[in-house]
């Protein structure tokens, strides 16, 4: 196996344990995958899709939470990764 083939069987795993997981249990497979997008080899690609995009914009423009129980846990954990990444 290459390490790119590795690093797309991790991250499809982290997204199976997304999928999986339930209220209480879904921020650390989160945290596993945007570590795991985060890896330099997806550097390129990171940079070519987040280009032109207006971070602070996006970030904003999801202070409107939604009814669901947890959705204000979710978007900070979201925001937080976003920022990981754009350091």
């Amino acid at each position: 196996m290459t390490a790119s083939h590795d690093l797309l069987a991790l991250i499809n795993n982290a997204v199976i344990d997304i999928q999986s997981a339930n209220y209480q249990t879904y921020e650390r497979p989160l945290r596993v995958l945007g570590r795991l997008l985060r890896d330099e080899q997806l550097a390129d690609i990171n940079a070519t899709s987040t280009a032109r995009l207006d971070l602070k914009a996006f970030l904003s423009s999801g202070s409107r939470q939604g009814g669901m129980i947890g959705s204000a846990r979710s978007i900070a954990t979201f925001r937080h990764s976003l920022l990981l990444s754009a350091s």
